[in-house]
């Protein structure tokens, strides 16, 4: 349990977290903008479809200036709970999602997030399971500063819009680890609605990426 808590409180970090705090906002923001954004960098994303996964899972609604210790708190929790009652094991990155339709306040946030884990498991309350749905995103994947996130959330939107793709709405972050130096490594993934994905060509599509069903 004390390995358990001491690799948790590795990834999760503070600097981690002031990321996570700035990306949905960023991500908000680039959803409901008109404007012109940066130029984006088609290389550095990827067109992919995520399969099906076990999702162990709450929901949070909490003001945003909470939002980083609100989701430690629960990551933490919810990893613990999961150890001591149930035979599923954590397989896969901690992963928030949230529909862009239900942030109703700019003060608040309303979001899922939890662990991909290896089976079907019990609700523990307060926490659920779900098998999560086949998800077609647009995707990057970025290593730096928090400061920088906001840039990466302006790629993906300008290449969703130079491809003509339609957003079903959704947007997910994996939060891979925290570095030594204080980067952070997160996968971004902004939802596209599948029968424009599958127009798609081939080398837009992730094939063997580690995190290719997450």
């Amino acid at each position: 349990m004390q390995k358990i808590t001491g690799q948790l409180n590795n990834r999760f970090s503070a600097g981690i977290f002031t990321g996570l705090f700035i990306l949905v906002l960023s991500a908000q923001a680039m959803a409901g903008s008109t404007g012109v954004l940066a130029e984006s960098t088609a290389n550095n994303i990827l067109i992919k479809s995520v399969q099906p996964f076990h999702f162990f899972y709450t929901r949070i609604e909490t003001e945003k200036h909470q939002l980083a210790d609100k989701i430690k708190t629960k990551a933490m929790d919810m990893s613990i709970k999961l150890a001591k009652r149930s035979n599923a094991k954590i397989d896969g990155p901690l992963i928030l999602s949230y529909r862009s339709g239900e942030q109703q306040s700019k003060q608040q946030i309303a979001a899922d997030i939890g662990f991909p884990v290896s089976k079907r498991t019990k609700r523990l309350p307060p926490y659920k399971y779900r098998k999560a749905k086949a998800f077609d995103c647009a995707s990057l994947t970025f290593t730096g500063k928090a400061a920088q996130l906001e840039q990466q959330w302006q790629q993906l939107y300008l290449f969703s819009r130079e491809q003509q793709l339609s957003l079903n709405g959704e947007s997910r972050m994996l939060l891979l680890s925290s570095e030594a130096d204080g980067n952070i490594h997160v996968e971004l993934q902004l939802g596209i609605i599948r029968a424009r994905a599958a127009q798609e060509k081939e080398s837009h599509r992730s094939t063997g990426s580690i995190t290719a069903r997450l």
